[in-house]
């Protein structure tokens, strides 16, 4: 099968979906298929990693959203379409024009389409796109519409009022060394510095997990972002300093050995469509702690592999509870790699497959 991937965001932009579209990518090659990726990210120097084709259509892009915004570039999508004679057009997230354009075009020029949501929409996002779906009714341009989570699906729904199939991210769980949970506990998140993201919760709740057990346990926060300066302002006000790590962004082979020797996952974040980094850290051997907000309830089970919080104090109070018990640690930590196997990539590599199938089918029936 002949496969095009396409975003306005790829890589080296750092991010969930970018890494996604990229480890799809590599899947795809893996079983066979061929795969090119159309994107609007620019390379910024050096060459395309890996043996993956990569059209970058980055010549101009609007401020702020990095996205396409010339109707040139329609054409020149347009043009990659018919020369590609793909079998399959996957275009992810709504809130990318590119994705949005590509997927209008393969309705035009008869190609399969599906079209997966990687992000909460929340009110705003809903409000845009069903402004979009008004004005032109693009839900109807893909013969597929799919969501990372059951929460981002329901979302959708209610938007387009049409059904929405699952579509989870893929983690390898061979590939993630396995945390001994030896010693003092450590305290781990990964993220985006950015405000959605919540990286100030973790250095506000550094002193309250503290007053609460008699040793202080480390916490690294690994990542970097627009608010690393506030972060680093709050580490200075509270005083935690000798208690934080921020090694700022990591390559991956170093945040698996980050994960390798922590004892605990921490995700702040309200709104997260299904979390990545929270399925590498289950992979990793360490029972999560999140908000029960948003997707994560799709990857953890409360009290099974980790605790799903339902505020900022309740979330403090699970840190606690398992720095202070190391026996329910170790427990926890036994069954996270069920939890991961759910989401190896072979099982939802063929979840894709299933879908472009029927991508493929609904495109021939309305021929």
């Amino acid at each position: 099968m002949r496969v095009c991937l396409i975003s306005d965001w790829y890589l080296p932009r750092q991010g969930g979906m970018e890494l996604h579209i990229h480890h799809l990518a590599l899947e795809l090659q893996r079983a066979g298929h061929e795969v090119e990726i159309v994107c609007a990210t620019p390379l910024r120097g050096g060459s395309e990693s890996d043996e993956i084709t990569v059209h970058r259509l980055s010549d101009s892009l609007l401020p702020i959203l990095q996205s396409i915004w010339k109707l040139r570039t329609v054409r020149t999508v347009e043009h990659l379409l018919r020369m590609g004679r793909y079998d399959v057009v996957h275009c992810h997230t709504a809130f990318s024009p590119l994705s949005l354009v590509a997927a209008a075009l393969a309705r035009k020029l008869g190609i399969p389409c599906l079209l997966t949501e990687h992000s909460v929409l929340g009110t705003d996002g809903r409000w845009v796109l069903s402004a979009v779906e008004f004005l032109c009714g693009w839900s109807c341009w893909p013969d597929v519409l799919s969501a990372v989570s059951n929460f981002v699906a329901n979302e959708l729904r209610r938007v387009c009022g049409r059904p929405i199939e699952l579509l989870p991210n893929g983690v390898r769980p061979e590939e993630w060394k396995q945390s001994s949970q030896d010693g003092s506990p450590i305290v781990v998140s990964v993220m985006r510095l950015r405000p959605r993201k919540r990286p100030l919760d973790v250095v506000r709740a550094i002193p309250l997990v503290h007053q609460h057990l008699q040793s202080r346990p480390h916490f690294i926060l690994v990542g970097d972002g627009p608010e690393r300066a506030k972060v680093e302002r709050v580490v200075d006000q509270l005083g935690v300093r000798d208690y934080l790590e921020l090694p700022g962004w990591q390559p991956r082979q170093q945040v698996k050995e980050i994960l390798s020797r922590a004892s605990i996952f921490v995700l702040p974040t309200r709104n997260e469509a299904l979390s990545i980094a929270t399925m590498e850290a289950l992979a990793s051997g360490l029972p999560a702690v999140a908000m029960n907000h948003g997707g994560v309830g799709d990857v953890l089970t409360h009290g099974q592999d980790g605790f799903l919080a339902h505020d900022f104090d309740d979330w403090v109070g699970h840190i606690v509870r398992l720095c202070r018990d190391h026996a329910l640690r170790r427990r926890m930590a036994a069954v996270t790699h069920e939890t991961a196997a759910r989401f190896a990539w072979p099982r939802v590599l063929d979840r894709h497959l299933e879908l472009y199938d029927l991508a493929r089918w609904r495109c021939r029936q309305r021929q």
